[in-house]
């Protein structure tokens, strides 16, 4: 699933992303088509990056309300870049809530 706005596109994350960005950031890099540089960003750790494979492994059905990785559109649509990472922490609770959490690489703070 992808999502395009004007500056972004929104990728959510499954199983097949989530090891690639454990294991080959070159295979993560084409499966995204986008740059991959200084990966992950802050509070993206090993941890979290197993958690979120863990949580796509026990719920293949679960599409959208995992991980999405974060990509900047280039104008000429060219050079994409992932940028950060968020979303939510599963799916919502029996009261409709939802836990969610991001994080961007330090040098695309601040940029509206």
């Amino acid at each position: 699933m992808r999502i395009k706005t004007e500056r972004l596109e929104l990728v959510a994350g499954n199983l097949e992303l989530s090891e690639a960005e454990i294991n080959d950031l070159n295979e993560f890099s084409r499966l995204l088509n986008a740059q991959v540089t200084d990966w992950p960003p802050p509070l993206n750790d090993e941890n979290s990056m197993r958690s979120a494979r863990d949580y796509f492994a026990q719920n293949p059905d679960a599409n959208g309300w995992g991980l999405w990785y974060f990509i900047l559109r280039s104008e000429n649509e060219q050079e994409h870049i992932l940028i950060g990472g968020g979303g939510f922490k599963g799916r919502p609770s029996p009261d409709g809530t939802v836990e969610i959490g991001y994080s961007l690489l330090e040098r695309f703070h601040k940029q509206g």
